[in-house]
Parts: structure tokens; C-alpha cells; sequence
């Protein structure tokens, strides 16, 4: 007989169909004979006896345990152990627990042929592993013996101690897949192992892409990371990078794993960092979202020591820089403690190039300074940084703008130049403003504040000996020329508006159109939406191109020219919706007749005052107007 197999010449015999049939049934019988030895119950007692024996002091438990007898299409020995668990309570050492589903465990047949048990790849998926570290409760009698000389320890994590060696004798290595790795101290971090491969033989190599999330209250943070490591009996090296938008992090080491030096470096390169601190402000680094766009952030970390005593050595930051549309800040050198990371003891030096003040507010997201600071400009300088409660900014603010304004007509004067120096002292921010370069003006002495933390609220004092404005800001303020003014006092901001006002001011000379004060001194107080100013002055006067003049006709008939007065006084208040004249005073040059003026106006609206001229017997006028038109008429008694 010949069976002929599809389309082909190949024929197969009888004898040989028959041999085929005989081996079938045999394979079947070996193959039920060796699954009733290897039954999934002795060999479960077996494993969990092993290890009993290596592992006394873990905790572990084994579920169900298979037999298998192939892999795939092929003949092969292995095991399949269901959820299994692994735990490790110590102290001074990193605890563990491991939970997995399932793991397959593949005998090495060749291995096995010379009397040896080794394993080949083993698979584990869908598991977990949490971290933790306990420290070690101090010994009760090393503790009273010297209570006054101890120091609290830090934990601190034990560099390994492996050898690959021994290990690739026991299997070929390890293929993960998704795994969640957990720390206790901090279970908002998850580190998903979405691939990884050990191969294990004389050396160690591995390969993985993992997931770094970040949970929050709203959702959660990822990114994609691979690790490549290798190592061999004395040194192990590990690498991991990761691709963040248009930047990139790279981070690289190694460490002895016989007397654990260690060393790791960090390269991070045009990371944006907008998403930087937006990231920072979710995980808690940061205490506000501070949104800089349009800038990158580039830098080099490292760290080299003992893996034992990893806060004994600093790590050391190079070439740092933030650069873009807000401008350039760089970092040469620095050093960061492990132990205290906001703290360093060496002072940092951080070069500050062109930093646009308005950008920085923006990304801010509040009003920091006064709103008559129409463009902060940009600023350059030093920031010397030790701690958070010992800092100092030194440096100059360039092209500010300030805004002035009279009866809604506005100017801006610019400061070209203003030297700043800015320190934290405790819980107070310190700062001093000096050397200013006025645009078309002048400007000696200086402005010193102490404020709260945001800079928004507290003291000022002021010794201004000489300003001057520009000639265009002279002439909205006043309607013509502002000489030298002088000024000192000391207030008070609250929420970045001025609260509380006391000082003393002196201008040498004020002409505007048709009207002169020469020698005026004013004394002014501000109080919650009120200032109070008390005046005098040497002399003033009144000529015909002031709009009034017409009107100083009708209540001083013999006037044709120049009208004037000397010890001039006067005392008003002055407030968002009006003022009030209390009293202004002062002797006609010509007939030495007293002239006394009391009053109040509204804010684009009436003004009502009385005016009284002479001694004995004065004449008394009634003044009203509205939006510039003034009305005179005698009263009669």
C-alpha cells in the first residue's frame, strides 16, 4: 500500500505509516507517564520546600504550580507558578513585597542531561513591586550612654552586593512585562515596567521601556523612559533617556559593587519650561504655576561618592542656563546637598542678562508693582543664592516706563538706568533703589523697602535730595517748568497700593501759564484714601495768561499786570471723588491787604469756595465754576 501526501512524489510506505501510528501511541504513554511523575503537587512541595530552606526569614506564598512539556510547537521541561508572593520586613535594609500573577520557569534540558538544575528565561507578567525603608530603632543602651552626643541618622539605602556570576549559573535570565514598581514613602510615583529583559551570564545586560506617571488629584503625569544597563562581577553601569516635547533627559552611572563607589550624571537639554514648572507646581515643588514660555532650560548634573553615604558628597550642577524670549539667566558652578536640597554652603552665583520684567509678571500671573509702572523694562544683575532665607539680587532695571497723568491727559517718563538691590533677610524681603538715570531729568538719593514675602506689602522710606522730571513731564504736571524737588517721609503698601504716607517736600521754583510759586514747602500725610497737605510758600503770583485772570479782575479791579503774595499758606485735603480747601492765606504784595480762600470741589464737577479780602472790614466773594468755567460775585453783607 502507498499513500501519496498531497500534490508532491513523496510516498510514504505502509511500514512506515505503521511506525508513525506505533510512536504516536508511545509518545502519549510517555508522555502521561512522566505527567503522573512530575505531578503539579510534588513539585509544588518540592518548590515551596527549597524555598523554605534558602529563605527562612522572608515571607512567601505559592499558588498553583504547573508541569509543562513544551514550549510552543517544541518539546521542553518547565514550570508554571501562579500567583506567587514574596515578601521582605527588615530594617536598615530596603523591604519588599512581590506579587506575580504568573511566572514560567523553563528547565535547561542540556543542563539537566548533566545532572544539573538550571533554568533558561524566566517569564513573569502583570505583577508588582513595593518598596519601603524602615529604619532601625536606636539600641536603648547605646542611646543613654550617649544621648547628649547623638545624631539623627538619615536613612539610607545599602549599595547590593551580586555576582553575575554565580547568578547565570541558576538561569539565562529575566523577561518582565507589565510591572508597576511602587515606593511607600512616596505612592503618587509609579514606575511602569512595560518591557525588560536581564540577560544574565557572565556579565549582565539589560534592556527596557518603562512609564514614569505622577498621579494628581485631576489626572496624571507620564513619561516614556529606556534603560539600558550592563555589569560585571565588580562594576555595574546603567543609562536611562528620555524625549520631553522638543528637549531631552538623559541619565547615566555606575557603582562598585564591592566597595560601592559610585558616581551619576544627568544631561538635560532645551527642556521647555513652561512644562517644566507646570510640572513642578502639580507635584508640590513649586507653590504657584509659574508660566514661561517661549524658553529652554539646559543642564549638567553630577554626583560622585559612596552609594553608603550618599549625602556626604554634593551634587554638582554645570553650564545651567534658562534662555528665550524672557532672556538669559545662567549658572557656572553649584553645589546641592542631598540631605538639604535647598540649601547650599557655598554660595551660587546666577548671571541675570536681560530679563523682561513685564514677561516675568505675566508668568506670574499678579500685579507685583504699582499700576504706575506703565513697563518694568528688563533687568540685569547677580543673584547670590545660599538658602531660601538668604539670597541677594544686584543689578540694574533698565528702560522702565512710569505713567503720570492730568486731568486725563497722560505721560510716561523713562528711567534709563535704576541701580536695584533686592535681599532676603529672615522672613523680610530687603531692598534698595539708587543711582537712578532719569530721561531729560536728574535724580539723588534713594528709596529703601522692607516688604513680606509677596512683595506687596510693607514699608518704605524715602531720601530723595534732588529730582528732576523730563520737560514734557513738567510741563503735563504743571503746565510749564518743575524745578528741583526735594523730598523725604515714610509710608506703607498694602497689596501694592500705598496705604500710609508721612513726609516733608520742598520745591525751589513751579511756573506754569500765568501763574508762579517760588519756595514752596509741603508737609503731607496719606491715610486711606485721603491725602492731607499743609503748604507754604515764599511768594506767587498771578499774570494775564492764566485762564482765571479775568475773573482775579472782578475781585481786584485795579489789576492790569502781575499780581502777588508773599507767606503764602495753605491747608486742603485730597481724595479720589474731590478735596476740600481748608484754608489758603497770604499777604497782596501791593496793598498789604490779607487774602483768606476756603473751598471744596468734586472730581469733574462743581467747585464752590469764599474768598475774603482785607482786615477790618474784607470784601467777601462767592467762587463757583464747573469744568473749567469760573463765576465770581460779591457777597453782601
Amino acid at each position: 500500500m502507498r499513500i501519496l501526501r498531497g500534490k508532491s512524489n513523496l510516498e510514504v510506505s505502509s511500514q512506515g505509516f505503521a511506525w508513525f501510528v506505533v510512536g504516536l501511541v508511545f509518545a502519549t504513554f510517555i508522555g502521561g507517564a512522566v505527567r503522573t511523575i512530575l505531578s503539579s503537587d510534588r513539585v509544588h512541595k518540592r518548590i515551596v520546600t527549597e524555598l523554605r530552606s534558602r529563605f527562612p526569614q522572608q515571607e512567601f506564598q505559592v499558588g498553583q504550580t504547573e508541569v509543562l512539556l513544551s514550549r510552543g510547537m517544541w518539546p521542553g521541561l518547565g514550570l508554571r507558578v501562579k500567583n506567587l508572593s514574596f515578601r521582605q520586613e527588615v530594617c536598615g535594609k530596603l523591604s519588599f513585597l512581590v506579587e506575580v500573577p504568573q511566572a514560567v520557569l523553563p528547565v535547561d534540558l542540556f543542563a539537566l542531561r548533566k545532572g544539573s538544575l538550571r533554568l533558561g528565561r524566566v517569564e513573569m507578567s502583570n505583577g508588582s513591586i513595593h518598596l519601603n525603608y524602615k529604619p532601625c530603632p536606636p539600641d536603648p543602651i547605646t542611646l543613654d550612654a550617649s544621648r547628649e552626643n547623638l545624631e539623627p541618622k538619615k536613612p539610607v539605602i545599602s549599595a547590593p552586593s551580586l555576582d553575575w556570576n554565580k547568578v547565570s549559573r541558576h538561569l539565562d535570565g529575566i523577561e518582565m512585562s507589565n510591572f508597576a514598581i511602587t515606593y511607600e514613602r512616596n505612592r503618587t510615583w509609579k514606575l511602569l515596567v512595560h518591557s525588560m529583559r536581564f540577560n544574565v551570564s557572565d556579565d549582565l545586560s539589560v534592556q527596557g521601556l518603562m512609564e514614569l506617571q505622577k498621579s494628581l488629584p485631576f489626572g496624571s503625569l507620564s513619561h516614556v523612559i529606556n534603560l539600558d544597563a550592563q555589569g560585571d562581577d565588580r562594576v555595574l553601569q546603567w543609562g536611562v533617556h528620555s524625549v520631553f516635547k522638543e528637549g531631552n533627559v538623559q541619565l547615566k552611572g555606575s557603582i562598585d559593587l564591592n566597595n560601592h563607589a559610585a558616581s551619576a550624571q544627568a544631561f538635560v537639554r532645551q527642556l521647555p519650561m513652561k512644562d517644566v514648572m507646570s510640572e513642578l507646581h502639580q507635584m508640590g515643588f513649586s507653590e504657584r504655576d509659574v508660566r514661561l514660555k517661549a524658553s529652554w532650560l539646559s543642564c549638567a548634573l553630577k554626583w560622585e561618592g559612596s552609594a553608603d553615604r550618599a549625602n556626604a558628597t554634593p551634587v554638582v550642577a554645570n553650564d545651567c542656563k534658562v534662555e528665550g524670549a524672557y532672556g538669559r539667566v545662567e549658572l557656572d558652578t553649584a553645589e546641592f546637598w542631598l540631605d538639604h536640597p535647598n540649601e547650599l554652603k557655598k554660595e551660587a552665583v546666577v548671571k541675570i542678562s536681560k530679563l523682561q520684567m513685564q514677561h516675568v509678571l505675566e508668568a506670574l500671573g499678579r500685579q507685583v508693582l504699582p499700576k504706575v509702572l506703565a513697563r518694568p523694562g528688563f533687568w540685569s544683575g547677580d543673584l547670590h543664592y545660599l538658602t531660601p532665607d538668604s539670597w541677594k539680587l544686584e543689578g540694574n532695571l533698565e528702560s522702565a516706563e512710569i505713567i503720570f497723568s492730568n486731568r486725563s491727559v497722560r505721560g510716561k517718563q523713562v528711567l534709563d538706568k535704576m541701580r536695584t538691590t533686592v535681599a532676603r533677610v529672615d522672613s523680610k524681603i530687603e531692598a534698595k533703589i539708587d543711582q537712578l538715570e532719569i530721561r531729560g531729568g536728574e535724580f539723588a538719593g534713594d528709596l529703601k523697602f522692607t516688604l513680606q514675602n509677596d512683595w506687596r506689602n510693607g514699608e518704605f522710606k524715602a531720601d530723595i535730595q534732588k529730582l528732576r522730571f523730563s520737560p514734557a513731564i513738567q510741563t503735563l504736571l504743571v503746565g510749564g517748568t518743575l524745578g528741583n524737588l526735594k523730598f523725604t517721609g515714610e509710608g506703607a503698601l498694602t497689596a501694592g497700593e500705598l496705604s500710609r504716607w508721612d513726609g516733608d517736600s520742598e520745591v525751589e521754583q513751579i511756573t506754569g501759564s500765568g501763574w508762579s510759586v517760588a519756595g514752596l514747602k509741603i508737609k503731607s500725610r496719606y491715610s486711606p484714601g485721603v491725602f492731607h497737605l499743609e503748604g507754604r510758600a515764599l511768594e506767587a503770583s498771578l499774570n494775564p495768561p492764566w485762564k482765571g485772570y479775568a475773573q482775579l479782575q472782578a475781585v481786584r479791579p485795579e489789576t492790569d499786570d502781575t499780581v502777588m503774595w508773599r507767606d503764602v499758606q495753605a491747608k486742603g485735603d485730597i481724595q479720589a471723588s474731590g478735596g476740600v480747601i481748608q484754608s489758603v492765606t497770604g499777604v497782596d504784595f501791593e496793598s498789604k491787604q490779607p487774602w483768606r480762600l476756603k473751598g471744596s470741589w468734586v472730581r469733574d464737577g462743581e467747585f464752590n469756595a469764599v474768598l475774603a479780602i482785607g482786615a477790618a472790614k474784607p470784601k467777601n466773594f462767592a467762587l463757583t465754576g464747573e469744568k473749567g468755567v469760573l463765576n465770581v460775585q460779591e457777597r453782601l453783607r
